[in-house]
């Protein structure tokens, strides 16, 4: 950071604030806007300089004057807040009861990155999920696929199930298909399987739209994870010939093999296992036995692997 000095010294003004504030005494930085607020602390957060103080100081400051923030100000604060990682419960409660009420002034953008922020703090019980649900077929008009693909994995990571919430997106993917692309393919498929809906009519549009033979090896195990929890074979053979493409390799003897990670060779056979393919059946099943041999090759296979997925 540049201007890391600059910060340093910013950050020690807020800490004396907070400490002049609390001894009883006036500062002026009392003063602080709204908006004051908002720039600060999403400065601080997207280049990576805060501390605590600092954002302690600015989540009070923020509280006294949450009625003034604008639909603007209140996504901006908590993608803010995010970033930094700073948990503040009854901040973020006072901004959720006024992004309620102004939900009709959120743009699409704003809309989504707001939700998604507010699911990194696990605000699943939050009725502004709900209220998002409401105004969804008046914003939605406005949307882009990757604001909808947002959306889906922001009401996924809070957990929030909502039938509504696929009344609305579904229709939305059929009209906007030709415009989506693999990555947005893929991030949608994640988010129908992280809530475990499985819709026919998406997964018609899924087969019909997505190539898969653009994408790269870490999202080919993301969409073959994604397959295996809505238990859909569908597209399970594209992105088994795409990922074949890419790593299987002949050896000096003649035979084939896998050249990947042993995360990624475990995804992908722990995927195909569960969508019950076995290595005795056509190329889906010679491409599970290449992958099992990879596994069985590593000897300290358990250290390589993450928690989840072992």
């Amino acid at each position: 950071l540049r201007h890391r000095g600059v910060f340093s010294a910013m950050a020690d003004r807020f800490e004396e604030a907070a400490a002049s504030i609390e001894r009883g005494e006036e500062d002026a930085l009392e003063r602080m806007t709204a908006r004051d607020v908002t720039l600060a602390a999403y400065a601080f957060a997207k280049l990576g300089f805060y501390t605590p103080g600092v954002f302690s100081f600015l989540a009070s400051r923020a509280i006294d004057i949450v009625r003034d923030f604008t639909a603007r100000d209140l996504q901006m604060l908590t993608v803010a807040l995010a970033r930094a990682r700073h948990m503040d419960e009854p901040l973020l409660e006072a901004i959720s009861v006024q992004a309620q009420r102004r939900i009709a002034q959120f743009n699409s953008e704003s809309l989504v990155m707001m939700l998604r922020s507010m699911a990194y703090f696990n605000a699943s019980h939050d009725r502004l999920f709900t209220r998002a649900v409401a105004q969804l077929p008046r914003a939605i008009l406005t949307f882009r696929p990757i604001d909808v693909t947002t959306l889906l994995n922001a009401f996924a990571a809070a957990q929030v199930h909502s039938a509504a919430l696929f009344d609305i997106v579904t229709p939305f993917v059929l009209e906007k298909a030709p415009m989506f692309t693999p990555g947005d393919w893929l991030s949608a498929l994640r988010g129908y399987a992280l809530l475990g809906h499985k819709d026919d009519m998406f997964l018609s549009a899924l087969g019909a739209h997505w190539l898969t033979s653009g994408l790269q090896l870490r999202q080919l195990c993301a969409g073959m994870v994604a397959c295996s929890k809505l238990s859909v074979t569908g597209p399970v053979k594209d992105l088994v010939e795409a990922a074949a493409q890419g790593i299987v390799v002949r050896g000096d003897d003649g035979i084939s093999a896998v050249d990947c990670s042993s995360e990624a060779a475990a995804q992908m056979y722990s995927s195909l296992l569960l969508l019950g393919h076995s290595a005795d059946e056509g190329d889906v099943g010679r491409f599970v036995g290449q992958l099992a041999e990879r596994l069985r090759s590593d000897e300290d296979l358990a250290s390589a692997l993450a928690p989840a997925t072992c």
